[in-house]
This record gives C-alpha cells, structure tokens and sequence, in this order.
C-alpha cells in the first residue's frame, strides 16, 4: 500500500494539512487527522503514516475544549507515536515528530520530555557517526529542540552548552 503513487499522494497532503495545522489552523489539523485515519487504515504497518498520524492526534487534542477529550487525544497520540518509533526507530522524520510533541506537551501532566531529550540526542548521536545523517536543518532543529527541553526541565548548564553548538552552525 505505502509504495504505490496514490497512497504516496493521499499522504503528502495530509502532511501538508498537518503542516498547516501545526501552525495553528484548526480545520486542516482536523482534516489530517481524518486523512491520515484513512491512510492508517489502508495500511497499518506504515511507521511514516503512523507517525503523523499520533501527531494529528496531539493537533486535534490542543483544539479539544474538554480536558478530558485533551488528554485521552494526546495519550493517543503519544502512544502511535511510540509505536512508529517502534516501526523504525532510525527514522529521523519518526524521531523529530515524537521529539516535538512530547517537547510541546506539558511536562507536569504527561512527563514526556526525556523522551524529546532522549529522540533529539540519539538523532544527534547518530549524525556525529555518520555525518549527513541529518539535513542541515533536521540538525538545527534537533539542537533546538534538546536546549529547549533542558530548559524546560532546568536543566540550565546543559542548555546552555547546546546553545554555544548552535551559535556554531551560524
């Protein structure tokens, strides 16, 4: 399913809605998430499609008004997330989706911000052996992330020196 060019099609426009949903637009957040449960369902075994798709959840669980609905959306989320790093766990799109949504959801109610510590350095650990592994801006976006996360656990010192890493790149 995954290899053919309809499916490929389907899936680069409900990541180009989910783009726009990151950004804030509501309907297109709501329509990945319908594009992709139709895709997840054509095919089950696809960690890409997995991955936005837990990622679509998290979207939908940040326009939910109810704290409940926020939640269960979110663990959801997090959970075919998990399950696509699973799936391929050297996938580096895979690592930053989970990394970003775990960095993005707060720390006192869902505790997942090791897990966006742990994606960003193993994605970095893994660009240092192989270099390329990264796109020059998967690699900005890693580091980013994981000073971020240090920070929003105060971990400072830690932060910092990956901010020097960055000011590097510049």
């Amino acid at each position: 399913m995954a290899g053919d060019n309809t499916f490929k099609t389907r899936l680069d426009e409900a990541i180009k809605r989910h783009g726009k949903g990151i950004q804030g637009d509501r309907q297109a957040a709501a329509d990945a998430y319908a594009q992709l449960s139709e895709l997840r369902k054509a095919d089950p075994n696809d960690a890409l499609t997995e991955a936005y798709y837990g990622s679509s959840l998290a979207l939908t669980a940040r326009d939910e008004t109810r704290i409940l609905d926020k939640a269960d959306k979110a663990n959801q989320g997090l959970a075919s997330l998990d399950r696509a790093v699973a799936m391929a766990p050297g996938n580096a799109v895979i690592r930053l989706i989970r990394a970003n949504v775990c960095l993005r959801l707060p720390e006192d109610f869902f505790g997942r911000t090791q897990t966006a510590i742990n994606d960003f350095s193993e994605l970095l650990a893994r660009n240092e052996k192989k270099p390329g592994f990264l796109t020059p801006v998967q690699h900005k976006e890693a580091l980013q992330g994981l000073a971020k996360a240090y920070e929003s656990i105060g971990k400072l010192n830690q932060a910092r020196s990956i901010r020097q890493q960055l000011s590097q790149l510049r």
